[in-house]
């Protein structure tokens, strides 16, 4: 059976890590899920939003990259 989760889109102006921090500072969330292209100066594994936001969050913080290719058909990937 696929879970359904909620999703809640915040939108904030100013540096995004810092604003993404202070969001799950003042938010009840659990964890954060990032993704990361990974052209970042500071790595090429972790953006250096991500870097930022692993270094100073509170909470579990999990960093997602995009695939090198991404399939042709998204639902043959997710099988």
């Amino acid at each position: 059976m696929l879970r359904v989760w909620p999703v809640e889109t915040i939108v904030r102006r100013g540096a995004p890590g810092p604003q993404i921090v202070a969001q799950a500072r003042a938010g009840c969330y659990d964890a954060l899920l990032l993704g990361a292209r990974g052209v970042g100066r500071i790595s090429a594994l972790v953006g250096s939003v991500s870097q930022y936001v692993l270094n100073h969050a509170d909470i579990a913080v999990f960093v997602a990259h995009a695939p090198r290719e991404a399939p042709a058909d998204p639902l043959v990937a997710a099988g």
